[in-house]
């Protein structure tokens, strides 16, 4: 039977952490949180949040794209990854879970929560940067289905893997759960980064 998740001994790894209200909560009750924000300005709000409260010696935000978190230094180091809003961002989702998948020690957990579409059928739908909203564009490359999701983490290499689909009206989600059982390996075939462990 696997230990009961203690979050207070547990290290997450926080990905896409905005301005960082989630670090902050994560930080209250973890070990320590090592977030990660692409945007600039909101990994420096964010920085600057965990600073102002006190909270430097249980979280640090740093300024990183996800891709850029492939390396030995990332490598089994964290217990769970928390990753919200993120993967429809990714041009290539994929390797952002394989890189997850990677930095996760053997008996971690990932969360997601994204955009997702009700779909039974393993389905995602392009849009890329065609949306246009206020202030710019925005890019959501692609919006799974939940089998979909669920292809795509047991391909990255997740076991015990769970979605679901959760929609009312415009604010439509899909959430996502898997463990990393072991390190298994990845099919090359194709891949934009062939030397990713």
């Amino acid at each position: 039977m696997p230990a009961p998740l203690i979050p207070h001994r547990k290290e997450f790894f926080d990905i896409g952490c905005w301005t960082g209200g989630t670090t902050l909560a994560l930080a209250s009750i973890a070990r320590r949180v090592f977030a990660i924000e692409e945007v600039k300005k909101y990994a420096d709000m964010a920085s600057f949040l965990v600073k102002s409260f006190g909270l430097s010696n249980r979280a640090s935000v740093h300024h990183r794209s996800l891709y850029d978190c492939n390396s030995e230094e990332f490598f089994d180091r964290f217990d769970i990854v928390y990753f919200p809003g993120v993967l429809y961002h990714l041009s290539d989702p994929l390797l952002g879970l394989r890189i997850l998948f990677n930095a996760l020690k053997v008996g971690g957990e990932i969360l997601i929560e994204s955009m997702g579409i009700e779909r039974q059928e393993p389905f995602c739908k392009f849009e890329g940067t065609s949306i246009k909203r206020k202030g710019g564009k925005e890019n959501k490359w692609f919006i799974p289905s939940p089998s979909a999701l669920h292809k795509m983490m047991k391909e990255a290499g997740f076991d015990d893997i769970e979605t679901l689909f959760y929609g009312r009206k415009r604010r439509k989600r899909l959430y996502g759960y898997g463990k990393k059982t072991a390190h298994v390996g990845l099919c090359r075939a194709g891949l934009s980064v062939p030397t990713i462990r």
